[in-house]
């Protein structure tokens, strides 16, 4: 009987090298798959060449500009390092070519009233309604660049001061 046991099985020799080859090629394949995600951040990083972030620090409510390369590099859990006071407090609040709206803190710091708030968000939609119109008419005469991108940062404008509005409604409902 030991005999019979260590006889070979004709073909298992075929199966295992059959078998061998199939979990090299899933394998080789998963490797493939899982490269073409470095050439998807390879394509991003070439993207974001020459685009500059705006960030402000939680910790200290210092601004600063970072290109966005670096951002995504260095940006952890807890956010980017403050260049002010070395917290790793610091978050992108949008791309350095938009407007800021930081810059409307002291003219919502008026606002006294969650009605206050509410009647400068419906006037500010209403102008963002009027300019988006406007693009769209620009648009459609294709014939003035200049007053295109006038209106376009003019739309920027408006929609950092109407994320101000917000921001100082939520800090009225908080108390």
């Amino acid at each position: 009987m030991l005999q019979e046991e260590a006889m070979l099985i004709p073909g298992t020799h075929t199966l295992k090298i059959g078998v061998s080859v199939i979990i090299l090629a899933v394998a080789a394949f998963m490797w493939f798959w899982s490269n073409s995600d470095r050439e998807y951040d390879a394509e991003t990083a070439e993207a974001l060449r020459g685009v500059i972030y705006r960030l402000r620090c939680n910790s200290c409510d210092h601004a600063f500009e970072m290109p966005a390369e670096d951002y995504l590099d260095d940006v952890g859990a807890e956010g980017v390092r403050c260049p002010k006071c070395g917290q790793y407090k610091a978050w992108r609040t949008g791309s350095a070519s938009e407007v800021d709206p930081a810059q409307f803190r002291e003219e919502m710091a008026l606002l006294a009233s969650i009605q206050e708030v509410s009647d400068a968000a419906l006037t500010v939609q209403s102008e963002i309604d009027r300019v988006q119109d406007q693009i769209s008419a620009t648009e459609a005469a294709g014939n003035d660049a200049s007053k295109l991108e006038e209106l376009r940062e003019e739309l920027a404008r408006l929609k950092a001061r109407s994320t101000a509005i917000y921001a100082r409604w939520e800090e009225l409902a908080r108390g």
